[in-house]
């Protein structure tokens, strides 16, 4: 408990205790101690020399912390288990290379993701480390895929009633699915996006989680290449939703022409043209991608009074001086004029 209230102040401070002759390898030691009391607080002691700097962090991992705190997180006793997921929480989300190594200990994520499935107080730390682990890259958010980190997030966002931890949830499911298409539809394939919107529509009274809820949507859509799934959510998003889901939508159809049949055969343009913004407005500006998309038609009618007035046009460019055609009756009163004019001239 000493070191613990010791190490938690600096780095400076945190460096000097595990730098004393065998703290460090006491601490690891007894994480695994009979006593519950005693691996709780050598836990706790750990996590706040951990959460400093990443060289700290970096000296735990090298002593081989990583298989006790997974037992720990495993404990029967949940405040055990909750020191335990605060080490790994305050090692895993320092750098790349430490995430990478919580992901490559075997166990790790499973431990955490069963952690959350099933442990009765808060989650809180446990969806941190998700979301810590997958902001780094492309493959640290498959490998949390792989083991179903998205559906273990997705249940805490559902059931857990504080409103710190479901924001926790929603910005964690935002750093899985920011990375790339693949890994965004397997979260739109579980149904993410919608829960996303659900929670960002209810949370009114809490401007965290909704803020948490609106940049995952926007990180997830952006990823999102299937149009069917985008015009779900369009009836239910607020403006500064509708707006990213139809500049994603416009993007789609701009690099998929052949999909913009389909896209009007199953009535999705006329929903678009039928959402009304002010001029001037973001969203009136992703609306007007659409009007570049699918260009206006001429009616039937007006096209062929165009047509005709434009071949009058050619006609009479092409035949300015036509002479005027002269009728039988003009010919025969010109030929008595002239004999008229033979006989009367003197």
């Amino acid at each position: 408990m000493t070191l613990s209230e010791i190490a938690k102040h600096n780095a400076e401070l945190a460096d000097k205790v595990i730098s004393a002759k065998g703290v460090l390898n006491s601490l690891i030691n007894c994480t695994a101690h009979q006593e519950w009391e005693v691996r709780q607080q050598a836990c706790g002691c750990l996590a706040n020399i951990a959460k400093h700097t990443e060289a700290l962090a970096q000296r735990l991992v090298d002593a081989n912390i990583l298989p006790k705190l997974i037992n720990c997180i495993r404990d029967k006793k949940t405040s055990v288990q909750s020191q335990g997921i605060l080490c790994l929480k305050e090692i895993s989300c320092h750098s790349v290379d430490l995430a990478r190594t919580v992901c490559d200990t075997a166990e790790a994520l499973s431990s955490v993701i069963e952690y959350l499935n099933t442990f009765k107080g808060s989650k809180l730390h446990g969806a941190m480390i998700l979301g810590y682990t997958a902001s780094f890259n492309y493959e640290l958010a498959k490998a949390v895929v792989k083991a179903e980190g998205h559906g273990a997030l997705m249940k805490v966002l559902k059931e857990e009633e504080e409103g710190h931890v479901k924001a926790a949830a929603a910005w964690s499911l935002g750093q899985i699915g920011k990375h790339s298409a693949e890994v965004a539809k397997a979260l739109i394939d579980k149904n993410v996006l919608e829960e996303l919107l659900e929670v960002y529509n209810g949370a009114e009274g809490s401007k965290v989680l909704q803020e948490k809820a609106k940049r995952s949507l926007k990180s997830i859509i952006r990823q999102c290449f299937a149009t069917e799934s985008l015009m779900q959510l369009l009836d239910r998003a607020d403006q500064k939703v509708a707006r990213q889901i139809l500049l994603q939508t416009a993007s789609v159809l701009r690099s998929n022409p052949e999909e913009k049949k389909s896209f009007i055969e199953k009535g999705y343009l006329d929903r678009v043209k039928g959402i009304e913004a002010e001029e001037g407005s973001r969203l009136r500006g992703a609306l007007e991608e659409f009007d570049e998309l699918f260009p206006p038609v001429a009616e039937p009618e007006v096209k062929e009074e165009a047509e005709e007035k434009a071949e009058e046009k050619v006609e009479t460019v092409e035949e300015p001086n036509k002479p005027e055609k002269l009728s039988l009756i003009h010919i025969c009163r010109c030929r008595r004029i002239e004999r008229c004019r033979s006989r009367w001239s003197p």
